[in-house]
Formats: C-alpha cells, sequence, structure tokens
C-alpha cells in the first residue's frame, strides 16, 4: 500500500518522476537533439551531488512513453505528437529549475544519510523552499496533462479522468503532508534514516526500559484506516465526474462498503504482526529492506482492493457517461486555456496604464539656454 511519506518522495525532484501518475508519454528524439533554454550559470553548490544527465531523462521520459501507450491504446499519430509535447515541456522545465530543484535534492538525501536527525528548523526551512517548486512542478503536471488530453479520443479521454481522480487525491497528500512539515509537523524517519549504531543503542535503551516495567510504546498510525479514507474520497469524485444515477450511485457506495470491510477485516487479522513491523521501521530496528518488504507484502491485498474497486466503478458507466465525461474535460480544458488568455491580456492592460500614468519627463535645459537632446524612447514591454 502507498504510504504517506512515499506520497512526497522527493525523488520526483530528480528527474521529474511524478508526471508518470499522469500517464504521459516521452520523446522519440533525444533531449540533447532540443534547443536548451539559457538559465544563469549554476553554482559549485548547485552542481553538487545527483542530477539527471539528458541521457537519463531521455530513458525516464521513453519509459513514461511506453507505459501510456498500452494504458490508452495510442495509435501512432497519438504517440507522435504526445512525445513531442513531452520533449518540449519536461528537459526544459527541470534545466529551468534546477538552481532550486538540485539543492533540494542534494539536501534532502544529506539528512537521510547523516549521523545525526536532522532538527525541526533544518526540516521547516527545507520545506519552506521545497513548497513553491511543488506548486510550480503541479502547475506543470496541470498544463501537460491538458496538453495530453486534448490528444486522447473520448473514450481514452474517460480513462484519463478516472485516473486523474486518483492522482489528484495522491497530490492533495502530499500537498498537506508538505504543510504539516512547515509547521515542525514530522516523524524522524521522513527525513533520516539512522546509522546501524543508532539503531543498536535505541533497540538497547528500548529493552532497558521494558525490562524496567515501562508501559510499551503506542501504536503506530493505522495506515490502513487512511487509506480507506482515500476510497471515500475517490468514489465521491467518480461520481461527480460521470455524474452517475441513484442507481447507479447506490451501487458504488456498495461496492465501496464492501471492500472496506474486507479492507478492515484483512487489517485485523494482521493488526500485530503489521504494528509490530511499523513499529520496526520508526524504531530503526532489524533489516529496514526486508521490513519494507514484509510490509508491501501485507499491504498488497488493500491495493489489490483498490483495483477491484476502481474496475467496478468503471463497469456501472454507460458509453454515453464515458464520452459526455470526455468531452467535458477538453470543454473544462478550453475554457482554462480562455481565462489564461484573458489573464494575460488584462497584465498587458494593466501595464499600459500603470505606463500611462507614470509622469513624463521635462526637458533639461543646458547652460545656453537650448534644449537638451531627448534620450531615445524605450520600447513597451514585452508580453513575452
Amino acid at each position: 500500500m502507498t504510504k504517506p511519506s512515499w506520497i512526497c518522495g522527493w525523488g520526483m525532484l530528480l528527474a521529474g518522476v511524478l508526471p508518470v501518475a499522469w500517464g504521459q508519454t516521452a520523446p522519440a528524439t533525444p533531449p540533447e537533439r532540443a534547443a536548451a533554454p539559457s538559465r544563469p550559470a549554476a553554482t559549485d553548490r548547485e552542481l553538487e551531488g545527483f542530477w539527471p544527465s539528458p541521457r537519463q531523462m531521455e530513458l525516464f521520459l521513453l519509459r513514461w512513453t511506453d507505459e501510456a501507450t498500452g494504458n490508452y491504446d495510442l495509435d501512432d499519430e497519438q504517440l507522435r505528437r504526445i512525445r513531442e509535447q513531452v520533449l518540449q515541456r519536461w528537459p526544459a522545465f527541470f534545466q529551468e529549475h534546477r538552481a532550486q530543484l538540485q539543492p533540494l535534492v542534494n539536501e534532502w538525501f544529506e539528512m537521510r544519510i547523516d549521523m545525526q536527525p536532522p532538527g525541526k528548523e533544518r526540516v521547516q526551512a527545507w520545506t519552506e523552499r521545497a513548497l513553491p517548486m511543488f506548486d510550480e512542478f503541479r502547475t506543470q503536471l496541470k498544463e501537460g496533462a491538458d496538453e495530453f488530453r486534448k490528444v486522447l479520443k473520448p473514450t481514452q479521454r474517460a480513462r484519463f479522468e478516472l485516473e486523474m481522480l486518483q492522482f489528484g487525491v495522491g497530490m492533495q497528500v502530499a500537498e498537506a503532508k508538505l504543510k504539516q512539515w512547515a509547521q515542525g509537523e514530522y516523524r524522524e524517519e521522513e527525513f533520516w534514516d539512522p546509522p546501524r549504531s543508532e539503531r543498536q543503542r535505541r533497540r538497547a535503551a528500548r529493552e532497558g526500559e521494558q525490562a524496567a516495567g515501562d508501559q510499551p510504546p503506542q501504536p503506530p498510525p493505522d495506515q490502513i484506516a487512511q487509506e480507506l479514507d482515500r476510497w471515500e474520497r475517490y468514489v465521491r469524485e467518480f461520481i461527480e465526474l460521470y455524474g452517475l444515477d441513484d442507481t447507479q450511485q447506490t451501487t458504488a457506495r456498495s461496492c465501496l462498503v464492501e471492500l472496506k470491510e474486507r479492507a478492515v477485516a484483512h487489517r485485523d487479522r494482521n493488526r500485530d504482526r503489521i504494528d509490530q513491523l511499523e513499529h520496526r521501521v520508526t524504531s530503526g530496528e532489524g533489516d529496514e529492506t526486508e521490513i519494507k518488504r514484509q510490509l508491501e507484502e501485507l499491504y498488497g491485498p488493500i491495493d489489490t482492493m483498490f483495483t477491484e474497486l476502481k474496475s467496478r466503478l468503471e463497469a456501472l458507466l454507460t458509453s454515453d457517461q464515458r464520452e459526455r465525461a470526455g468531452q467535458a474535460a477538453l470543454e473544462k480544458e478550453e475554457q482554462r486555456a480562455e481565462e489564461r488568455r484573458q489573464r494575460i491580456e488584462q497584465r498587458r492592460a494593466e501595464r499600459e496604464r500603470a505606463a500611462q500614468a507614470q509622469p513624463q519627463p521635462q526637458p533639461a535645459t543646458g547652460s545656453t539656454g537650448k534644449e537638451a537632446p531627448r534620450p531615445p524612447e524605450q520600447a513597451p514591454p514585452s508580453d513575452e
């Protein structure tokens, strides 16, 4: 099961890993053949650590292309257009923002492998720098999704909107997590992987406390309960997106109730083992890789249930509902484009009014009493 800490996994900043959640695709033309946007020269600090090469970026995007082709049954022309879009957008975005992104990624890795856990102030400072980039990244994803949507046929578009619901939930969780971190509310394991010596020290201290008769530690948060809350939100948004009638809504909610009951039963059967493993992850006890593998096995059935829920909801739809949802998505994208155009026109008008409101300079005169030559007029600001 996807855990909240993964949602905010800033490995996405390495090469834009999150675009895969949109079902976007990748370039046929290598990124190095595209015109590289200009940017200020990077400092030595910015160039330290991890950053994907143009070839690595190309391979990431090619992987996403392959995924989208199968998921949406794209024809050759659709594939060609989408590859061009992605190639034009993502390498340029990451190159333009490298000076902000690379230090964030590097510092996250540094905090992760440091010998001491990061303090509250450092986490807050990192998050305050990360939040604006998260907003920029989300804007790029939305614009990329709009481009992708235009290429799809109505039936493909309906499937895309369905998957966008799930992705939208993940982005909301990510934003909420970042805002918690900005307030200083974070769990140590979200930023720090204790070294072996620290894990051993903590294990010895915990055993000493238990031997002294202290209270056992509190159980970790119920990850499955949090996942079921996301199921609830997904079903509500599905009903709204496709305009389900009363009968369909009743069936959809019945599916949700049934699968939630199965998920809760699975959790209750395995609660002790889940709590034990989650506690070992947070305390740094044991082999972290093996512990996480066991947790994935325990959470795997929950993921399978959610996949079943999505399939059963999708089976409720009529062909008209699928087509209407796809058409509505296209109209919504056209409306957003018109709103963007109006905002550009508004900013242009505001600049012109501001320029007209500025007082005109009086001509200067020299010692001879003759008017000094005027400087050449400057061109109005560009709208680019």
